[in-house]
């Protein structure tokens, strides 16, 4: 009351909370005037109003402003507080902090082919599970996107951490009446007595950036060599987004020879001229491609390059008409218009429809409705379809018979040991004997030496792709690498 005294004509707030008679508090906000020297008024006005909702919802709004609203998690800010309050804890106690960022394998893809809807259902079950994975103490925080994070205390705990992690990703995620698979990339970084909560952050956003490098669905501990590494893969991207404008990019030629020697087709495979590391094959880059979504721009030049060139020396005369395969993307097949890229360049071209086939992925099998309907009116423009890597992802015969797939090929990890492992034996023969009940090309990949090859013949596959025939070769080279073999060409059927 004193102060309200001193200072005439300003209004003096107290806010203060009462109990109930129900053993509840309500608050409540007051407000005095000094008016003695108002000579209508002549004493102090007192408001008293009761402020008990406002402060549920600034409360509730703090609240929000903390919390991702989709998973109910600590947000970025949040966890930033809480990680700076960790970090000056374990400082004062000589104790460990450990952060382990999770990013989600191929979201994009999810997000892409079957829809916000899935995506946020999605993430909403994986932070669930990564809920189910840590301890009662650590802390789990989306920061946005497909990218969460785990703050533990104790280092014994941070690899058991990442080791949970990615175990409850391994089964697949019920979304709806459907299950939706999908990996994780775990990077781990533990703080160092001088770190601050930005070098922890970056060390453990390295370690998962090597972790997608390294295949995905892995985990990696940071050491210092990862900082050059994600630095060289921002390089990568930024690199990429100019490449398609100052034509870097070209194209390769691998020759499909039938019994160990008549050209019946080649694959279109991508390089890039760097200005400063060189000629870089696709594993270099092709990551970074996909995860940024480039690799639709950049595919869909591949695509009219390779039927343009291939198209104009089949018509001169220069190389006999051999099937051309190009690779088309998963994130291409869910971008809307590729069919109509296609019809347009083999418009534009005049290459015979039968004569390209698109190699795709598995993953292209698990693409959702979109993608198979993009696929559907590739294979009506009479373009026939091959099963790229086949043996390593998640066929299934339904979805084979489904997209009409034309040929299969062998993965070059089952092709490696076909001449000494029983193991590859049986599984090159399963694959084999399946695409002859299918009545579908079969076409072994890698293959580099003479005992391979036999092996493979021996087996029923008799067409085949590797270093012993010859290396992806620029296209005067692959030209004149079958005119070489002119005489032994093979007519391949439509």
């Amino acid at each position: 009351r004193a102060d309200v005294l001193a200072r005439p004509g300003v209004p003096h707030v107290v806010r203060f909370r009462i109990s109930t008679a129900d053993r509840g508090w309500r608050h409540l906000e007051e407000v005095a005037t000094n008016l003695l020297d108002d000579p209508t008024v002549g004493g102090v006005v007192v408001n008293t109003r009761d402020i008990t909702e406002r402060r549920r919802h600034e409360h509730e709004l703090l609240a929000q402003a903390r919390r991702d609203p989709l998973t109910g998690l600590p947000n970025r800010r949040l966890f930033h507080e809480l990680l700076d309050s960790a970090l000056e804890r374990a400082r004062e106690a000589h104790t460990d902090v450990g952060v382990v960022f999770i990013d989600l394998d191929r979201f994009k893809l999810v997000n892409d082919s079957l829809g916000h809807h899935v995506g946020d259902a999605l993430l909403v079950e994986a932070a669930a599970r990564l809920r189910d994975s840590v301890r009662s103490g650590d802390v789990v925080a989306r920061l946005g996107g497909d990218e969460f994070v785990v703050m533990c205390e104790g280092l014994d705990a941070v690899d058991e951490l990442a080791a949970r992690v990615l175990a409850a990703f391994r089964l697949p995620f019920r979304i709806g009446a459907g299950e939706v698979y999908t990996t994780a990339s775990v990077g781990v970084a533990l703080a160092r007595p001088d770190a601050d909560r930005t070098e922890l952050l970056r060390d453990a956003d390295a370690a998962m950036y090597a972790a997608k490098a390294r295949g995905r669905n892995r985990s990696a501990v940071f050491d210092g060599g990862l900082v050059e590494a994600a630095r060289e893969r921002l390089a990568i991207e930024s690199g990429l987004r100019r490449a398609l404008e100052h034509r870097e990019l070209e194209l390769h030629w691998q020759p499909i020879v039938a019994d160990g020697r008549a050209p019946v087709g080649v694959e279109a495979l991508l390089r890039w001229h760097h200005p400063e590391r060189g000629l870089l094959a696709p594993e270099s880059f092709l990551d970074v491609a996909e995860d940024t979504g480039l690799i639709i721009g950049i595919g869909g030049w591949a695509v009219r390059e390779a039927c343009e060139r291939w198209a104009a020396i089949t018509r001169a005369g220069e190389v006999p008409p051999l099937d051309l395969h190009v690779n088309l993307s998963v994130r291409q097949l869910v971008a809307p218009g590729t069919a109509e890229l296609v019809a347009q360049v083999l418009r534009d071209t005049g290459l015979d429809p039968a004569r390209l086939r698109f190699e795709i992925t598995e993953s292209a099998l698990l693409a959702g409705h979109d993608a198979h309907v993009e696929l559907g009116l590739i294979r009506a423009l009479g373009v026939r379809l091959s099963l790229d890597d086949f043996g390593t992802g998640y066929s299934s015969l339904t979805r084979l018979r489904e997209l009409d797939i034309d040929m299969i090929k062998i993965d070059r990890s089952f092709v490696a040991g076909v001449d000494d492992d029983p193991d590859d034996v049986a599984i090159v023969a399963a694959i084999v004997e399946l695409a002859r009940v299918m009545r579908l090309d079969v076409v072994a990949e890698g293959v580099e030496t003479p005992r391979q090859a036999e092996a493979l013949l021996a087996l029923g596959c008799h067409r085949t792709q590797g270093f012993l025939h010859a290396p992806p070769l620029p296209l005067d080279a692959v030209r004149s690498w079958i005119a070489g073999r002119s005489g032994s060409v093979e007519p391949v059927p439509h």
